[in-house]
């Protein structure tokens, strides 16, 4: 009967150490392995211009339930992103400033999903001027079918600057999932 308790006891204090360690690194940016943004170097008769975009919050707990990409071209859409990406935390972090005359704000969700494993980031961005258009290409990564992932509703996110380009439209090309690695 002791050794019955002792093994009830001590599976429940592993469980609630796992919950709480995830708990605690559920905001971190997941892996992805070591993305790294590719700016297109393509020449000038390909009609593409660089674009510098960069990642600068990702997580996976927003509580965002839609899948949603979007442009933020102002402060004040910027302030209610922000708001809304940490609305469950008891502080929202500070917001960092941007200077919207030369910088936009490119927003990435992938809604809600069953378990962990699942991330999103900003990959690439183009302006193609013949179109006056900026393509912000987004890399999906979903946990490959034989790795174990944690049970838990997650709610995967990417926030991105990209150069502002005046008057031009925006478009995102979202390549098919990629498999993380376990």
């Amino acid at each position: 009967m002791l050794y019955r308790i002792g093994t009830v006891s001590l599976a429940l204090a592993a469980a609630l150490l796992l919950f709480t360690a995830c708990d605690s690194v559920i905001d971190d940016p997941p892996a992805i392995e070591d993305v790294q943004l590719a700016v297109n170097t393509l020449a000038p008769e390909d009609s593409t211009d660089q674009i510098d975009a960069d990642n600068f919050a990702q997580g996976t707990h927003s509580f965002l339930t839609n899948r949603s990409f979007d442009v933020i071209r102002d402060e004040a859409a910027f302030a209610e992103l922000w708001e809304d990406l940490f609305s469950h935390r008891t502080e929202v972090p500070e917001r960092p400033e941007i200077n919207f005359d030369e910088t936009h704000v490119v927003f990435a969700s992938l809604g809600q999903r069953l378990t962990g494993g699942y991330a999103v980031a900003i990959t690439e961005a183009r302006y193609m001027p013949d179109q006056n258009e900026i393509m912000v290409e987004v890399t999906e990564r979903v946990p490959a079918e034989d790795c174990a992932a944690i049970q838990i509703l997650t709610f995967p996110y990417t926030v991105a600057t990209v150069d502002a380009v005046e008057g031009a439209s925006y478009a995102f090309d979202v390549a098919d999932p990629q498999p993380q690695d376990c």
